[in-house]
């Protein structure tokens, strides 16, 4: 049996192709699935997991999953570790979008937190990033917030901000 020259590179076309959807699913962005465990009700020590996974990251989809979880989490532990990551990863190159969402939450958490352990790491934060507030800041990049599934709840329609737009475009 005689292969040809146009069946062979038909073959290698799709092997190539295999392997690089393949490639693709194996790369899969850890932040995706740390904002799932997070804010998807998982148990406990998951999501003290993912806040501590996300902290260590400075894209605004960490950002805003741990804004959210600042404010809507129920153990006061995840609310606490979500307000000292803040003040740590929010600086002028957070995306705008995401470093009003997150100033939101810190200043919503220090006000009216049912904890005070949270409430305090709030007001700490809010005091170090005092100089980022609106009207004192310029874009200059930092990511952009996630890219939700229509009619996904646990991302309102603010925090798909012209960022978000511009990635989904």
């Amino acid at each position: 049996m005689r292969v040809t020259l146009t069946e062979m590179s038909r073959a290698l076309a799709v092997i190539a192709a295999c392997l690089l959807l393949c490639a693709r699913a194996a790369s899969a962005d850890p932040i995706d699935q740390y904002v799932k465990d997070l804010g998807g009700g998982a148990g406990y020590k998951v999501r003290l997991a993912a806040a501590l996974a996300l902290s260590k990251s400075k894209d605004a989809r960490a950002v805003i999953a741990l804004a959210d979880a600042l404010n809507g989490d129920s153990d006061a532990t995840i609310r606490r570790v979500s307000a000292l990551a803040l003040e740590q990863m929010v600086d002028a190159r957070t995306a705008d979008d995401a470093k009003e969402l997150a100033i939101d939450a810190i200043e919503r958490a220090a006000k009216s937190d049912r904890d005070a352990k949270v409430k305090a790491s709030a007001a700490g934060a809010l005091r170090a990033l005092s100089g980022l507030k609106r009207g004192k800041t310029t874009r200059s990049g930092g990511g952009c917030s996630p890219r939700t599934s229509k009619g996904s709840s646990s991302w309102g329609s603010r925090r798909r901000g012209a960022c978000w737009r511009a990635r989904a475009a």
